[in-house]
Formats: C-alpha cells, structure tokens, sequence
C-alpha cells in the first residue's frame, strides 16, 4: 500500500509536536510538584498531549523517515534544553519556558497544516492550554517569545507545508 507523501508528513510532524510538548512537560526536565498554578497547568497539558497521542498514534505507525525525523527533534531539542543545567535562574527559565513556548507553535502548526490528525477537541484544548501557559511565562518575562520562536524556527519540520 502506497502512503500519500502529503499525509506521511502531515503525521510525521504532530507526532514531533506532541513529542516536543511531552519533553517540555516531563518531570525529568521540570519538576513542579507544589508549585500551584504552573502544576496545575501542566498536568492540564500532560492530559491534552496525551489524548492527542493516544488519538494520533492509532490512526497511523511511524515509517523509518519520520523515526529518523523524530530523532533530529530529540537532538534539537536537547540541544536548546542544554541551557536548564546553568546556575542561572532566569538562564534556566528561558530554556524551558522557550522550548515550552516552541512546542506550542509546533501544535498550532499541525492545527494549521496538518488537519487529517490534529483535529478534535484533544488537539484544541492541547493548544488552548499551551498558550495560556506561555502567555503566563511571557508576562513573567518578554523573552520567552523570542526565545522560543528561535528555538521553534530551528527544530520546526522543512517539509515545505508551512516553513
């Protein structure tokens, strides 16, 4: 069975966004137990991220090139994340605040480009709950946005749908 080249990338590209936002959220990057509103949101994105894989993933398996795609996300991404290990504070924050807020665009690409699997009320909320977060993380800081738009335009898919 033939795939068509427009739906592999389609797929390819939600399952690197909702990998970006599970990085972003997990506890081993981020621990915000007792932390209020931020532990609120996040188990609120965790829920949304994970109803969107779980919606994602069994409509379609990963072929070898989107594997290979997913890999080049993980090393792009641990290379804007290696800035949680400096003794800055505010350091710290904008690498994971700016990785946060890259994955948000990643998500709303897929909304936009990708509508054969970023769809449903999972895929809403995910983005809904992405950006009040990094509007809350934007008010803390302004440079949240540049941070994480960099970080977005350099691990962001060059498939020609939308960069």
């Amino acid at each position: 069975m033939k795939t068509n080249a427009s739906s592999a990338y389609a797929h390819t590209r939600c399952v690197q966004a909702l990998t970006a936002v599970g990085v972003c959220t997990d506890r081993s990057i981020i621990d915000v137990r007792g932390l209020g509103y931020l532990e609120k949101q996040i188990a609120k994105i965790q829920r949304w991220q994970h109803e969107a894989a779980e919606k994602t993933t069994r409509l379609k398996k990963l072929s070898a090139g989107a594997k290979r795609d997913l890999d080049v996300l993980f090393h792009k991404m641990g290379d804007a994340i290696s800035g949680l290990g400096s003794d800055n504070d505010n350091t710290r924050f904008l690498a994971w605040a700016g990785n946060v807020y890259a994955a948000g665009l990643l998500v709303w690409d897929c909304l936009i480009v990708a509508k054969d699997y970023a769809y449903g009320r999972e895929w809403r909320y995910l983005n809904q709950t992405l950006q009040t977060l990094c509007d809350k993380m934007e008010e803390l800081d302004p440079e949240v946005g540049v941070v994480g738009t960099k970080i977005y335009e350099d691990i962001a898919p060059r498939d020609g749908a939308f960069l």
